[in-house]
């Protein structure tokens, strides 16, 4: 390209060029360096930058993911009293309250079990010490700000009596927070218009980024210590949602994602954030409640000469009553006492679960979920006659128990337990689970063949199966 702009076209021989001429081709290579050195100068500088805010976006995004992670396992770890006598209200999948201030402590309540008081407490900063982490801050230097849906806070007492009712926290819940990308459009309903897709987000985390001017504000956003306690010197208003608030269930205010733009080009919106949905948490809560039903199995079954209780019918639980069911191998989980129970073994096997169980009836994270929650039990190992233990090859690979298909169709489990996901459309009637009738046929919780009790499946979550079993 020099080459070609210094002499074109050359009308005489290079011994005999006129020096105006050759006056032209210096200054001509002299403008050509300038430009080529001002735009590597620029190119350079940009470069400077971009990487720059390439630094500040991934520490902004570890900082945000690493607090994701650390709510999703306090939520899923909470832990779970053991003591039948006292009410606790702590269940899986509760997650604190935001902090009122910089300090990481969780305020000690941000509501009622309806959401009909501290909607403005559910938004605050992120209660990084409660989670046992660092300070955790954005690319800017700010600490991260945090929200938390009404059916998902900590710190209060519901029993749920159906799937839609607020505070209930099991499979069917939903996230009651709308999240917008920062075109404006919806891109998580917190009305969850539809009873089979749980559109809503539990929980959002944000990083609110460096100070700008709020639409409509006189001035910068103010983070000294005198404006240090109100979002709205940190979070960011435009294109239709406002980050320093929000309202629990309401489909147009939630939380925007940045940055966004103004006609000018302007930023009017850098806050970041990252959500916490429903597929990142239940299936997850999902697999802890099975496992702590099936810890009670096991140790009452070590109490009990290696026999289990029968099962709660699946027709009276719908009406409420869960008290174990003569010669019934396939139902719900029993309430104490288990009075058939001790009546087939005479009188021989525990009325109550073990002291290490934490299924009890004051217990709140039972009570929101025992609808959910099914099990079979392996005639071999039935509640009769409990000075003889079942036989030590009872459930060998084919022997006389229960059937799990996959992993295998050997009839080798001497329990099984299931924990019923959300209700699914794709299934007959769409699982309705309102009524007592609903709520009294396997069939609107389970799938494929474990509805019917007999044999037991397995597989990956799919729109048309959600059951997740553990067995032993």
């Amino acid at each position: 390209m020099l080459s070609t702009a210094l002499i074109t076209r050359q009308k005489y021989p290079s011994s005999c060029v006129p020096l105006f001429i050759r006056q032209k081709g210096v200054v001509l290579m002299m403008l050509l360096t300038v430009l080529v050195l001002g735009t590597l100068t620029a190119l350079v500088i940009s470069l400077k930058v971009s990487g720059s805010v390439t630094e500040q976006d991934m520490k902004t995004a570890k900082a945000l993911a690493h607090a994701k992670e650390a709510l999703i396992a306090h939520a899923v770890s909470v832990f779970l009293p053991t003591t039948p006598s006292v009410v606790t209200t702590a269940r899986p999948g509760d997650l604190p309250c935001p902090a009122l201030d910089s300090s990481g402590v969780a305020a000690a309540s941000c509501g009622d079990a309806t959401g009909a008081t501290g909607q403005s407490a559910r938004l605050g900063r992120l209660p990084w010490r409660t989670l046992g982490l660092p300070d955790l801050r954005d690319g800017h230097g700010e600490q991260l700000w945090y929200a938390v849906s009404n059916n998902f806070k900590e710190n209060f007492r519901t029993i749920c009596t159906n799937p839609d009712q607020l505070g209930c926290l099991n499979s069917d819940s939903r996230g009651t927070i709308t999240v917008r990308k920062s075109s404006g459009l919806v891109i998580n309903n917190g009305a969850n218009p539809d009873v089979f897709v749980p559109s809503g987000v539990v929980a959002v985390i944000i990083a609110p980024g460096s100070v700008i001017q709020r639409q409509g504000a006189a001035s910068l956003q103010d983070r000294s210590s005198a404006g240090a306690s109100n979002p709205l010197n940190y979070l960011d208003a435009g294109n239709g949602e406002d980050n320093a608030a929000f309202i629990d269930g309401s489909a147009i205010d939630g939380f925007i994602n940045g940055p966004v733009l103004d006609f000018n080009e302007n930023i009017i919106i850098n806050d970041r954030l990252i959500s916490i949905t429903y597929q990142d948490l239940l299936p997850k809560l999902e697999e802890r409640v099975a496992g702590e039903v099936l810890k009670c199995m096991k140790d009452y079954a070590l109490a009990n000469n290696g026999r289990y209780p029968w099962a709660a019918g699946i027709e009276e639980s719908g009406a409420g009553n869960y008290s174990d069911k003569e010669e019934n191998r396939f139902g719900r989980i029993p309430d104490t006492p288990f009075t058939k129970t001790s009546a087939s073994s005479s009188g021989g096997m525990n009325t109550i679960w073990p002291t290490s169980c934490n299924i009890f009836s004051l217990s709140d994270w039972w009570l929101n979920w025992k609808k959910q929650v099914f099990y079979g039990l392996a005639d071999a190992y039935k509640p009769v006659n409990s000075l003889i233990p079942p036989a030590a090859n009872a459930c060998v690979s084919g022997g006389a128990c229960r059937v799990v298909d996959p992993p295998s169709t050997a009839a080798d489990k001497r329990v099984v337990v299931i924990v019923s996901g959300k209700r699914l459309s794709g299934v007959e009637d769409g699982q309705p689970r309102v009524t007592m009738d609903e709520v009294g046929h396997s069939k609107n919780y389970l799938e494929n063949n474990n509805e019917e009790g007999n044999v037991f499946s397995k597989g990956l979550l799919t729109p048309t199966f959600n059951d997740v079993l553990v067995y032993q």
